[in-house]
């Protein structure tokens, strides 16, 4: 049964109520889009003070209100701020778990009493008298929500006391402990999992006066139902590519200054009817004719009118083309300056949601996240953080990155059981749990080789198995308030040693997470080439172009263009879906027609039947294309192939190689295809005019699709993913696959000093172990040579 703790929630007051119930009247009168009620849909449990534990079950789903008018004073507005973004952030597995959320809260909106919702789904394995969900806002503890396995989502609403919340970002701490009802085991923790749903959870707040006059105020517009903000550009019948360059700078310098990270930018020549921010890009004149009563923005050509529940109008104009151009650049300037505001637990949920950077010799511990010491009862423990390694850190095995744990764990344990370290997925380093009589460990020390690392984001997991002998008879009953196995010091730190610094290219990590090397060329000229100047195509460039710049810290000043870019053009990005962009296009970034699926293949067909236009890619390779090397042919051979896949194997295996390092023995064919339901492709190389000149292509199945799923790759959680040269998106798994990166097209080291040398030289071989063989071999004939030489020397003449 799902239950809340009454003594973490007070009772509403008179006053709350009675604007509620104001709430719910303008609600009804004033909505124009009510979510119908579905059978079933919820579990709403609502606190009866008047008996403590109890919980009334109510089947009514979930109020959403609608557009208001924006004349209205006077009356209570309600806006709904979701949690989170993406729903992966609200998904807990295993036994234990912990999210920090930042909230953004406008000053208005702090007048009336605010409530919580979160909406819940959990594992049918989930024991309800051992699990729970804690929620804690601002480091206050609100309520304790009792976690009980059902096929129907439960809600529960929690009334957050007065002035908890403040202006500007807040933390939502949500912790989660699990336990399984039938089996004890390792594998049954796995079983375990919280799902909180990201549309109908958030923060209810009301407000007297929503309207908002400034670009600062957008830093609270609502998330769309799908996690992200909603931009809708409008611009002039018969706008010219330098108008939709200036609407491309503007929406970018919105996006920082609003502090957007999941945009969804869509263009249109009519006024838009939906919700989220309206963007107007033109002179004045220009925007006349759209309608548009500037008057009502005041006398400057930067003007926010509109409400956080409805539509916000924002209007970027001048007299000429050029006072436009200077009213970008006065809100991109603005948009480095503006301050962030909220508590500190708030900004720090903010700081670290986005990873927290690392260098060589920083040590950050778990404290740094706010995570503090924790007593673990169950059978696995995890958690996990987000680092952020600098551009130029140049990924190899030649070095160690180290764990540091701090804790003990209890007697009684199996010496099975370990610590388990894994790097976005991998599993890279481990220690064994080895004394049965318990043990107290300080800084012991869990090395992880730093080739596991990657420039920009990497999420770090820590796992540690607490087994019993006595789990094999499982007794449920002792899962609730079982003795304490294992204590995890918040001094539990991650450490960087000296690694190699080197800029290179492709770097997707480094794109994500600082726009390198794109960042360098924010003030110069960037060519955004459309195969096809359409709505979908721009509004996919749109987002992207926003997600980097966000990155970037400022605009990038892109000039759209239907021309191919050449051997002449530095700095482009490729927008389009893959049967408009050109064969040569693909060649210059490298991108292997295997890798493409048939689903492409047939949307390719479709799109090119009647026209004599090469199909980009050569999507159906030929036979001749596969076998093109020389290397390919010698390994299709048996001779070669059973020498090699063993060795590849072994070596593998043994010394603990990668599949990727060792692709060159089987001729670079262990790339994998991209999932047939992918819908997306990215990929990065140097430009032909060379340095840190960059093209980046985004290529969709189609133009719509391309559209429709480009604001989920860059979704935060999809945004983390993106590493190497070419990546691809599945949007039905939400998740990202990585292709091998072969040789880098660009290496530079910006320093020379002998040490920062020796480590890049180790680590590029580790990364060419074939060059690396052959210089030892090299050497070793060299030694005999010289050795021989010399032996004639010495000695006895004939």
């Amino acid at each position: 049964m799902s239950e809340m703790h009454p003594m973490m929630t007070p009772p509403p007051t008179r006053t709350f109520a009675a604007a509620f119930s104001l709430l719910l009247l303008a609600t009804t009168a004033g909505s124009a889009e009510m979510e119908p009620p579905r059978a079933g849909a919820a579990r709403h449990p609502v606190l009866d003070h008047d008996r403590t534990g109890s919980v009334n079950r109510d089947r009514r789903s979930y109020l959403r209100v609608g557009s208001m008018d924006s004349s209205a004073q006077g009356v209570l507005v309600p806006v709904f701020q979701r949690l989170a973004n993406d729903p992966r952030q609200l998904r807990f597995d295993g036994e234990t778990g912990v999210n920090d959320l930042p909230v953004y809260v406008n000053h208005n909106q702090l007048s009336e009493p605010a409530q919580l919702r979160i909406r819940y789904l959990s594992s049918i394995a989930v024991m309800p008298e051992a699990s729970r969900l804690i929620v804690t806002v601002n480091e206050r503890q609100v309520a304790t929500i009792v976690l009980d396995a059902s096929a129907e989502y439960g809600v529960a609403d929690i009334q957050l006391p007065p002035e908890l919340l403040q202006f500007g970002y807040n933390a939502v701490r949500l912790s989660v402990q699990q336990r399984h009802r039938v089996d004890c085991s390792i594998e049954a923790a796995s079983e375990l999992w919280t799902q909180i749903d990201a549309t109908g959870s958030g923060i209810s707040l009301v407000s007297t006066n929503d309207n908002v006059t400034s670009v600062e105020e957008l830093m609270g517009v609502p998330h769309g139902e799908d996690g992200a903000v909603p931009i809708n550009v409008i611009l002039p019948t018969g706008a010219s590519l330098a108008l939709i360059d200036q609407a491309l700078r503007a929406v970018q310098a919105l996006a920082i200054r609003a502090d957007i990270q999941k945009p969804r930018v869509r263009f249109s020549r009519e006024q838009p009817t939906g919700n989220g921010i309206h963007l107007y890009v033109g002179t004045r004149a220009a925007l006349k004719e759209l309608g548009l009563d500037h008057n009502s923005f005041g006398d400057g050509n930067l003007g926010v009118t509109g409400r956080l529940s409805t539509a916000v109008r924002v209007a970027v104009s001048g007299d000429t083309d050029e006072d436009l151009n200077t009213t970008i650049m006065r809100l991109s300037t603005d948009a480095r300056s503006t301050p962030r505001r909220g508590t500190s637990s708030g900004l720090r949920a903010l700081a670290f949601q986005r990873g927290a950077a690392i260098n060589a010799s920083n040590e950050i511990a778990l404290s740094a996240f706010g995570i503090s010491t924790q007593d673990f009862s169950g059978r696995v423990f995890r958690t996990s953080v987000n680092l952020v390694l600098p551009p130029d850190f140049y990924p190899a095995d030649n070095g160690k990155a180290i764990v540091f744990l701090d804790g003990n764990y209890a007697p009684g344990l199996l010496n099975s059981n370990e610590a388990i370290v894994r790097v976005n997925g991998r599993v890279v380093g481990a220690s064994r749990l080895t004394r049965g009589g318990g043990d107290d460990f300080k800084r012991r020390a869990i090395e992880v080789t730093l080739s596991a690392l990657q420039p920009g984001h990497n999420t770090v997991n820590l796992e540690i198995r607490t087994a019993r002998n006595d789990d094999k008879d499982c007794n449920p009953l002792s899962l609730i308030d079982g003795p304490r196995r294992l204590t995890v010091e918040s001094s539990t730190s991650f450490t960087l040693p000296r690694f190699a610094q080197a800029e290179f290219l492709p770097n997707l990590g480094g794109l994500a997470a600082f726009a390198y090397p794109m960042r360098s060329a924010a003030a110069n000229q960037l060519t955004l080439y459309l195969p096809k100047l359409d709505g979908a195509s721009l509004a996919a460039a749109a987002t992207l172009l926003t997600r980097v710049a966000v990155a970037a810290g400022r605009p990038l000043a892109a000039q759209t263009t239907l021309k191919a870019p050449d051997d002449t053009t530095e700095n482009a990005v490729i927008v389009g879906a893959l049967a408009d962009i050109p064969e040569n296009v693909m060649r210059r970034l490298k991108v292997p027609p295997k890798i493409i699926p048939s689903s492409w293949q047939n949307a390719v067909a479709r799109s090119r039947s009647g026209s004599d236009r090469v199909v980009p890619t050569s999507a159906r390779p030929t036979p001749q294309q596969v076998a093109s090397s020389s290397f390919s042919q010698l390994y299709s051979s048996d001779i070669w192939g059973t020498v090699a896949a063993p060795v590849s194997r072994f070596l593998q295996r043994n010394i603990g190689y990668s599949a990727e390092q060792l692709s060159f023995m089987d001729g670079d064919r262990s790339s994998r295809i991209m999932p047939e339901a992918s819908t997306l492709l990215l990929a990065q190389a140097q430009s032909p005019t060379g340095k840190t000149n960059s093209w980046l292509m985004l290529a969709g199945r189609t133009s719509e699709e391309l559209m429709d799923d480009t604001a989920d790759l860059v979704s935060p959680q999809t945004w983390r993913q993106l590493h190497g040269r070419i990546i691809s998106y599945d949007p039905q798994s939400m998740q990202t696959m990585r292709f091998s990166n072969g040789d880098d097209d660009y290496v530079r080291l910006g320093n020379r000093s002998v040490s920062n040398v020796t480590l890049f030289a180790a680590g590029w071989l580790s990364n060419h172990i074939q060059y690396y063989v052959l210089l030892l071999v090299a050497v070793c004939f060299a030694f005999g040579f010289f050795s021989r030489k010399l032996l004639n020397r010495i000695g006895q003449q004939p």
